[in-house]
């Protein structure tokens, strides 16, 4: 089963730019709204879904995009209840 993953960044622009490098690598993300356990203001950052997060959190470094947090996401069921910093 594919892990999914969160991750946060300080602006909207600098998510959907992070989107565009990793994209250009071969690694599918999808921008979105990040839930308000992360951000208790509006914030957008990207969800990935896979088993390549060391790909991605290397592609983000060797880039220099900083990322405010990578978060894992723990199901219980179908509903998302928990997020784990991993970076």
């Amino acid at each position: 089963m594919e892990k999914e993953y969160i991750i946060a960044f300080s602006s909207f622009y600098k998510a959907a730019y992070a989107q565009e490098v990793l994209e250009g690598g071969g690694l599918r993300t999808t921008l979105r709204k990040l839930p308000i356990e992360i951000a208790k203001s509006c914030s957008t950052g990207l969800f990935y879904k896979g088993s390549r997060i060391e790909e991605v959190k290397r592609t983000l470094s060797e880039r220099d995009i900083t990322v405010r947090g990578i978060y894992s996401i723990e199901k219980e069921g179908k509903e998302k209840t928990h997020y784990t910093l991993v970076r």
